[in-house]
């Protein structure tokens, strides 16, 4: 039978706490308007005393609730089953049997680090939220859980969670340096994070500062306004781009036995990610605009674990040079590595010729080009001059999209690269593709092409890899490649490090 174990007993001043929070505005509010009326009042310090004995009556009430809330939440492991059993009045069973637990997350905030305690998240696949949060456990317990989770099923008997065994020492382990750090914060594109972080920032301020009563001094919106703003505004977010990448990507450790791989990270928070390598879907190495020059890469890993969107995908390692990533892939990920290792030295199948034309036509950035210098002619805004320029640098960007545009398969492992911005290599397994599709509109089927999109599921979401204006034969051939029933031979061989390539259909 297994044995309930409960949470850290300071878990109990933590819901204090929170209910604390919730009520200490209001009622503290309640308490200076009443005693504003009321001042001059004989009687003032009588009713002061009143609601004070009322807020502590209030407050025990609040601190007997937690303690309830602590005392009847517990958890343990039964066989392969994690369960979870909580409530007071309403009792609720959370039972997670361990193969449709997807993913579980270990965090520490400054306070929890402090204190040698830790948060753990267990995610499974179809939800939006994780499933169970257990907060206040000491590391230990957390990492026994975790580590628990990310075994293998097995038929055994019930045992408690004290009596799991550790895992092996790592066999691989890897780390990134302080230097290295501040090359990724340099050269990360997250100009999204630094976006939202700049706008949070505006928003705030427009909060607290009195804007109408601020006399501020007129610019007149010129060109050297618009150059000025044009310098400022990139060295503001990728000075927040750098903040951020330092703060989640500080003490960067990685390890793996064979089976599993742990990952490390953060500075005020850590953050602690189990990924069985077996349930990773896909593999990806993005190179930025900034790194790309450089010959600079990020390694990434889709694996089957919830997420909040459908492009999110966990960090495998934040810089790498390009011609490290063959090695750290045969130290971590060895059955990625030969794949990989083909297409290298094979080179990719890439879009016929014909459709060079459309990659550096495409309308989408021809339209937005084209509306920026009409709006600009409406408005007589001489600066709007500008957006010609973005014509050639469009047309610019679909012929490098066309360059790095290709596809190869090595055996069982389907290799694309695609260019956004930077240019994207992603290597999927055809046992992790859950839906492929050919589209080609009337003109593109006039001219014999087709777009090709596969996508991998991760979690509640979809992750897209989109191969544009392929050859019909090729997209033929992709379709036919995943819908074609895998042997038994290559079943038994999937965890194999390398297979032999497939050879391309003829045009």
């Amino acid at each position: 039978m297994c044995e309930p174990r409960r949470l850290h007993p300071i878990g109990i001043l933590f819901a204090f706490a929170r209910i604390a929070r919730q009520f200490a505005a209001p009622t503290l509010l309640a308490i200076l308007v009443s005693l504003i009326a009321r001042w001059g009042d004989p009687d003032v310090l009588r009713r002061t005393l009143v609601v004070l004995l009322a807020l502590l009556a209030i407050a025990s009430l609040g601190l007997a609730y937690a303690v309830a809330s602590w005392a009847r939440l517990t958890y343990c492991t039964c066989g392969n089953e994690l369960r979870v059993e909580r409530g007071i009045l309403l009792r609720k069973l959370t039972v997670l049997p361990r193969e449709r637990i997807q993913s579980i997350e270990l965090r520490q905030n400054v306070v929890e680090r402090l204190l040698g305690l830790a948060t753990v998240k267990v995610e499974t696949a179809g939800g939006r939220e994780p499933e169970v949060v257990l907060s206040t456990l000491t590391q230990h317990d957390a990492r026994t859980l975790q580590d628990w989770a990310c075994r293998a099923p097995e038929m055994a008997p019930a045992v408690p969670l004290a009596a799991v065994d550790q895992p092996a020492a790592p066999l691989q382990h890897a780390s990134l340096s302080r230097s290295d750090l501040a090359v990724a914060g340099l050269t990360a594109d997250r100009v999204g994070v630094a976006l939202s972080a700049l706008g949070t920032l505006v928003a705030m301020a427009s909060d607290l500062l009195p804007w109408e009563r601020l006399s501020l001094p007129t610019v007149p919106l010129g060109p050297s306004t618009v150059l000025l703003l044009l310098v400022l505004v990139p060295v503001l977010v990728w000075g927040l781009g750098l903040a951020g990448t330092v703060l989640a990507y500080a003490g960067f450790r990685l390890h793996s036995d064979g089976t599993r791989i742990v990952i490390e990270r953060g500075l005020f928070e850590r953050k602690r990610t189990v990924i069985p390598i077996e349930r990773i879907q896909a593999v990806s190495i993005d190179e930025g605009p900034l790194r790309q020059p450089w010959s600079l890469a990020q390694l990434s890993v889709e694996y089957a674990g919830y997420g909040t969107g459908a492009t999110e995908s966990t960090v495998l390692f934040p810089l790498l040079r390009r011609a490290e990533v063959m090695p750290f892939l045969e130290r971590f990920l060895p059955a990625f590595a030969g794949p990989l290792a083909a297409a290298e030295a094979d080179g990719l199948r890439r879009p016929p010729l014909r459709a060079r034309r459309r990659y550096a036509l495409r309308w989408e950035l021809l339209l937005v080009v084209g509306g920026l210098a009409v709006l600009a002619t409406v408005l007589r805004w001489p600066a709007g001059a500008f957006a010609v320029v973005l014509l050639p640098l469009a047309i610019g960007l679909g012929l490098a999209q066309y360059r790095d545009a290709g596809w190869y398969v090595a055996g069982d492992v389907l290799v694309v690269r695609w260019r956004t911005l930077g240019r994207h290599t992603a290597l999927v397994p055809r046992r992790c593709v859950q839906l492929i599709e050919a589209r080609a509109s009337l003109l593109l089927r006039r001219a014999g092409l087709a777009t090709v999109e596969l996508r991998v599921a991760t979690g509640s979401s979809w992750r897209p890899f989109r191969l544009r204006h392929l050859a019909e034969a090729d997209a033929r051939y992709l379709l036919d490649w995943v819908r074609r029933p895998r042997p038994r031979a290559a079943v038994e061989s999937q965890s194999a490090p390398h297979r032999e390539a497939t050879p391309h259909p003829a045009t």
